[in-house]
Parts: structure tokens; sequence; C-alpha cells
């Protein structure tokens, strides 16, 4: 196995923290919909008013995938 040159360590790293990003507001937003749905589901079976829509989170940005590398690079780094 060869050695990871510095643009391909760079760019493991970028894709870590999209991932790692990504994972996290999947999983904010996925519980957002399900409490909205039960909120719903309570709503509709009491018949009480429907709650307003959530609002999603904002996806990660650029800016956030690079603080979120640096920070990782960080770690590394640093051990």
């Amino acid at each position: 196995m060869r050695e990871k040159n510095p643009y391909e360590i760079r760019l493991e790293i970028l894709q870590m923290a999209k991932d790692s990003l990504h994972e996290k507001w999947n999983a904010k937003n996925y519980a957002l919909q399900e409490n909205y749905n039960a909120l719903t589901q309570r709503a509709m079976e009491t018949e009480a008013d429907i709650p307003a829509p959530y609002e999603p989170l904002p996806f990660p940005s650029e800016r956030d995938i690079i603080a979120k590398a640096r920070e990782l690079n960080e770690f590394v780094s640093n051990g």
C-alpha cells in the first residue's frame, strides 16, 4: 500500500468533514420531521389545530465543511 500524498489526505479529510456534517444534518432534520409527524397525528386524533410546519435546519455550507475539516486536521496533526 502506497503512502498518500498531502493532496489526497486533504481531500480525504474534506470528505470526512462533509460526511460528518451531512449525517448530523440528516439526523437532526429526521428528528424534526418525526416530531412534526407525531404532533400532526395527535392533532388529527384530538381534532386540534394542525401545527405549523417545522423549519428545516440549514444545509451545511462549504464554509461549515472547511471549518470542520480544519478541526479534524488539527486533531490529526496534533494528536
